[in-house]
This record gives C-alpha cells, sequence and structure tokens, in this order.
C-alpha cells in the first residue's frame, strides 16, 4: 500500500458547492484509483443531494500525490488516514 494526498484544485469552485469537504485528505490504498474511489465513497457517501461533479473521483478536480512525509504507516488495508471521514 502507499499513502496517497488528494488536494483539490479549486476548492471555491462550483463542483465543490455541494461536497462535504473540500480540503487535501490522506488516505492508504493500493493505487491512485482506489484512492480516488474510496475518498469519494467515504467523503461524500450516499447524500439526500448527489453532487453530479464528483469532484473526489475526477482528475479535473483533485490533484493526486504520493504522500512520503512518513507521518502515516503504508501498512495495514485501505483507509481514509485524515481527515476521519465520519467527522467531516
Amino acid at each position: 500500500m502507499k499513502i496517497f494526498r488528494l488536494t483539490p484544485i479549486n476548492p471555491d469552485g462550483p463542483e465543490w458547492k455541494l461536497s462535504r469537504w473540500n480540503k487535501p485528505v490522506l488516505i492508504r490504498a493500493e493505487d491512485e484509483g482506489d484512492a480516488r474511489r474510496h475518498v469519494s465513497l467515504r467523503i461524500e457517501g450516499f447524500k439526500e443531494v448527489s453532487n453530479p461533479f464528483k469532484p473526489w473521483s475526477n482528475s479535473a478536480y483533485v490533484a493526486v500525490t504520493e504522500d512520503v512525509s512518513g507521518v502515516f504507516s503504508a501498512e495495514g488495508g485501505l483507509e481514509v488516514l485524515s481527515p476521519d471521514p465520519d467527522s467531516v
């Protein structure tokens, strides 16, 4: 597994108006695709109002880089590490 940082490119853009979170997210995942899908599911979830932009899954709205800070371990399963998705 790797640690990825997903960062909104334009957090004030219209694609983020219906999102619960528009700040960087750290996630442990196998690859970028898994990272995007899991963050989209965990952060957006199943809301009453669906966001048609699906920003976390879209490379036009979110930049993905591998995080090498060492703050979080790459050992373990697929997981959003920061923020706690249950608190956003």
